[in-house]
């Protein structure tokens, strides 16, 4: 058994160097574990260094994780920068995962710029996909409203509204001399838009 207390210190120090690494990896090990498993790798190293630049390493990694299953590919870096940032990840992988469901064309770089203006980007995805869902239904039940038979509501000079079962509908007159009341007969279909907000 050594006496010289030198050693003890050298035994000291490397032990308690060695519990440090233990309890820093075991922090980590869950979530690099369910990373590897998932195809996100994520090496520790990188949660260590995003632990101590003040990142919330959970946060990025299951992200990460999310962004891999869905078959998007944004870089580690390109993460940690945009929480750096102060810009919300998981929202802008919500967005970009809701986004590829609903077949629209949104990438990273878009969306991290609007999320740091402060648009909700995922609640504009939300919007636009039932916009998109409303458009599709239409398609398919406008073309069935020609010849349908209904009443003006208002004089139609050219435009006003009409009543197509129960339901009152802007429209515009083909031609003049349609007064409140009249019947008409449906002879076209379209539809107005306006500039959304956000997301370009």
């Amino acid at each position: 058994m050594p006496t010289n207390p030198g050693i003890w210190i050298v035994v000291g120090i490397t032990l308690l160097s060695l519990l440090i690494i233990l309890l820093v990896l075991a922090q980590f090990f869950t979530l690099w574990l369910q990373a590897l498993l998932s195809g996100a790798k994520v090496a520790l190293v990188e949660m260590i260094a995003m632990r101590l630049r003040k990142v919330n390493v959970r946060t990025i990694v299951l992200s990460r994780i999310r962004a891999v299953e869905a078959n998007i590919t944004v870089p580690m870096a390109d993460l940690e920068a945009h929480a750096l940032s102060g810009g919300n990840v998981p929202n802008c992988i919500s967005a970009l995962i809701g986004a590829k469901k609903a077949g629209l064309d949104l990438t990273w770089e878009r969306v991290t710029n609007d999320d740091l203006n402060g648009i909700d980007v995922l609640q504009v995805v939300q919007d636009r996909y039932q916009q998109q869902s409303v458009v599709e239904r239409l398609a398919k039940v406008l073309p069935k409203l020609e010849g349908e038979i209904a009443r003006a509501q208002s004089d139609m000079s050219p435009s006003g509204v009409v009543t197509i079962g129960d339901f009152p509908v802007e429209a515009i007159a083909d031609d003049s001399g349609i007064r409140s009341g009249d019947r008409v007969e449906v002879t076209g279909v379209m539809v107005s838009v306006k500039r959304a907000e956000g997301l370009g």
